[in-house]
């Protein structure tokens, strides 16, 4: 299998992370959803400008995958949490999208991405003074 070289994000990937978020949401759901609600929705949740504000919004953070020639291949997604429930944005994360093409499925990416995440969500921690009394034991 080919090997994933995960990077975080920088401004110029809205373009290509547009595309896989596109592909890997249509991939995955495109079985159950009606056709041109699916299409819809992948142009505007999935469309450049969405993947722009992200990347430029420095609460968020976009975790890509590549292969060695630099096609992308999954992403994951961390942000403030947008949830229904209470939370503390000073220490909680929301992983929002985590997404891999279907021939890279397998073989431990799973695992490698979700080290990533949680890396990160400590990263993060550690630059809010804020949150250093809450951080979840976990990333301690």
């Amino acid at each position: 299998m080919t090997p994933i070289i995960w990077r975080v994000a920088g401004a110029d990937d809205g373009p290509a992370l547009s595309i896989l978020g596109g592909a890997t949401f249509l991939s995955s759901f495109a079985h159950d959803h009606p056709g041109a609600a699916l299409v819809s929705h992948i142009r505007t949740a999935h469309g450049i400008p969405y993947y722009e504000a992200a990347l430029a919004d420095p609460e968020q953070t976009v975790l890509i995958g590549e292969t060695p020639f630099g096609a992308p291949v999954g992403y994951a997604m961390i942000t403030p949490p947008d949830l229904p429930i209470a939370t503390d944005p000073a220490c909680d994360r929301e992983l929002k999208r985590l997404y891999l093409l279907s021939g890279w499925q397998g073989g431990g990416h799973g695992d490698t991405i979700m080290d990533l995440v949680a890396q990160e969500c400590q990263t993060a921690f550690k630059r809010d003074p804020r949150s250093a009394s809450k951080r979840d034991p976990l990333f301690r």
